[in-house]
């Protein structure tokens, strides 16, 4: 089986210049077409938009800022190669896992691209296709046949009028009652309404009403994230703009966020008391379990998650074989009040978020490790290409 290489070497022979990465999170943000694991498995075919909001994470990434908001791409596989890289990595639950596509894109600049993938994918995982532009007929006409596609977006309150992003939302509306009024099932559309803070929550309040007047049954709701990954801050700039105001910088251990989805307790009741009839999620492991029935990891970070209530049971040494045969060994796993402990054994590597969570989801329930990191190093990533975790073809 041929795969891609990376991204780095075509880059090379093109002459371009990529500023090389730091450790194995910044690696797969650039050169893979897998490029996480959460309650999703996250790909893309092409990197860049032509979009560039202001807050886009990955303008604040080193080696793809210069793809963002300038509708340069790159591709980081054909479609039929994304396709083949899916159905290899068992980081992927065939017929089970979501696949998130056009995250590190926008699905609005390649449609075609996303319909050769589709054709060549023959799974039935959710396919959640991100789309930050305006939804019309070519999308009705290219997806809403294949119940596979879940239609994605966000919805950015005052947006364009606090000069965070070109797009307008009320259009946004528009698009969206167009696909309802069209046919597709309000539960096949999830929004996302964000980032939201003080200077957009009356705004905020308007759209999720707008949204339940359409006929939608359910929406997700975020605060205000930064992403700072080898760049300059952007505060000065954000703060600037009135992106950021009271928010703080999380305590996280890696590098990816500075600031990730802050929001007051204010803000956020006032969110919850918009709609009567729409449900509101705050967190989107709730969303993918509650609304499209996926498996999920009740664990994250390595801890429980409490807000998705208590964790199911699960067989232990079922758990110890699945992690076992992903290339961990294992020394026991037992049950506590806070999930299902496994201790690798001594001379195991520690195991990875995309890992944890990919386990968790194959047992749906919370499976926590005694060695535990939050994003690979390079050591992971080639431990990923040897397993097949993620397929890669050569790692450097």
């Amino acid at each position: 089986m041929h795969l891609p290489k990376p991204l780095f070497q075509a880059l090379a022979k093109k002459g371009d210049c990529m500023r090389n990465y730091t450790n194995g999170e910044h690696y797969l943000l650039l050169y893979s077409p897998i490029f996480k694991r959460r309650y999703t498995v996250d790909c893309d075919i092409v990197m860049g938009c032509s979009i560039g909001c202001q807050f886009c994470y990955y303008r604040w990434v080193a080696g793809a800022s210069e793809y963002f908001g300038t509708g340069k791409l790159y591709p980081l596989c054909s479609p039929e190669e994304l396709a083949e890289i899916l159905e290899t990595s068992r980081i992927v639950r065939k017929d089970k896992d979501g696949i998130m596509m056009c995250a590190r894109s926008d699905g609005s600049i390649q449609l075609n691209k996303v319909e050769a993938f589709l054709r060549a994918f023959r799974y039935y995982n959710l396919i959640f296709l991100l789309h930050r532009g305006y939804f019309d007929r070519r999308q009705l006409e290219a997806f809403e046949a294949d119940k596979r596609v879940i239609f994605c977006t966000t919805l950015t309150p005052a947006g364009k009028q606090l000069g965070w992003t070109p797009i307008d939302e009320y259009k946004q509306l528009e698009g969206i009652s167009f696909l309802v009024q069209n046919g597709v099932s309000p539960r096949r559309i999830s929004v996302e309404v964000g980032p939201i803070n003080e200077n957009n929550i009356n705004q905020a309040v308007d759209i999720l009403q707008k949204l339940q007047d359409i006929g939608l049954e359910f929406a997700t709701y975020r605060g205000v994230s930064v992403g700072m990954f080898e760049m300059p801050s952007p505060e000065n700039e954000l703060i600037n703009k009135g992106f950021l105001t009271t928010q703080k910088p999380n305590a996280e251990d890696h590098a990816y966020y500075h600031i990730k989805n802050f929001l007051t307790p204010e803000l956020q009741a006032k969110l919850c008391g918009a709609v009567n009839k729409m449900r509101l999620h705050r967190f989107t492991g709730t969303l993918y379990r509650d609304e499209f029935g996926l498996d999920i990891a009740y664990n994250r970070k390595n801890r429980r998650r409490k807000e998705l209530g208590p964790f199911p049971e699960a067989d232990l040494s079922a758990i110890r074989q699945y992690v076992a045969n992903l290339g961990y060994p294992v020394e026991k796993v037992e049950k506590t009040s806070e999930g299902y402990l496994v201790t690798l054994d001594p001379t195991s590597p520690a195991v990875t978020e995309d890992v944890a969570m990919t386990v968790g989801a194959e047992f749906n329930t919370c499976v926590v490790f005694n060695k535990y990191k939050i994003a690979p190093d390079m050591e992971d990533v080639k431990l990923y290409a040897k397993q097949k975790i993620i397929a890669l073809s050569e790692v450097e």
